[in-house]
């Protein structure tokens, strides 16, 4: 096994741990809008597991908070709906990156340009995932979740007087809170990279979304 192979392994190992433990701590900011949302911050190390080491490190940690989650928990529905929600984020931020790399080949590409488009596909894979999901948790999976959302929706003053009205509303406010969520994540793990940089300096250098495809190839 290689060197770099064995770095990416423990890093995994590593923000694996530091995302579960902070589910665990409900590391969370409140989402006003819909009461039972929370913006979880276990998906920053994620985050910056994307930003470090590219797209399926991050996956691979992401599934183990997942296990993670599920085992500490006790339960299957809810971790599976955060993981659904998360790895389209990490899929549509490649996916961005990538697009924009090989629209902008041989021109001067610009980070902040790279991380604003990473964001909007992320934000918009994102969505139409958790949209998706949302909708069969709610009219197959546990249509009584439909019912608890519209308590919810109450408690804000949001009257609602159908299920579809519930169902609409809920699916729009939970876009709102996952299109938020993308920036979020994002912005707080590549701060707290630029952090790290201040110690470390070589760590943004060699990070996947500054380097480019023809150096990781020689790496």
């Amino acid at each position: 096994m290689s060197f770099r192979k064995s770095i990416t392994i423990a890093n995994i190992i590593v923000f694996s741990a530091f995302a579960v433990m902070l589910a665990s701590l409900r590391a969370e900011i409140p989402y006003p809008l819909l009461p039972y949302l929370k913006f979880d911050l276990a998906e920053i190390p994620v985050m910056i597991m994307l930003f470090i080491f590219g797209p399926l490190p991050s996956l691979v940690t992401e599934i183990i908070h997942w296990i993670g989650l599920t085992i500490t928990h006790g339960w299957i529905l809810g971790p599976l709906m955060k993981a659904i929600s998360v790895i389209p984020m990490i899929v549509g931020f490649w996916l961005g990156v990538s697009m924009y790399r090989r629209l902008s080949s041989g021109k001067t590409q610009s980070t902040t340009i790279l991380f604003i488009v990473g964001n909007i596909v992320g934000i918009v894979l994102r969505v139409i995932v958790s949209s998706i999901a949302n909708i069969v948790v709610f009219l197959v999976v546990a249509p009584e979740w439909l019912e608890y959302a519209g308590y919810a929706l109450n408690s804000v003053g949001i009257v609602t007087t159908s299920v579809f009205e519930v169902l609409l509303w809920t699916l729009l406010l939970t876009a709102i809170f996952n299109a938020l969520h993308v920036p979020l994540s994002s912005l707080i793990a590549i701060a707290l990279l630029k952090g790290i940089n201040i110690r470390m300096p070589n760590v943004i250098k060699k990070t996947w979304i500054l380097t480019k495809r023809n150096e990781r190839r020689n790496t």
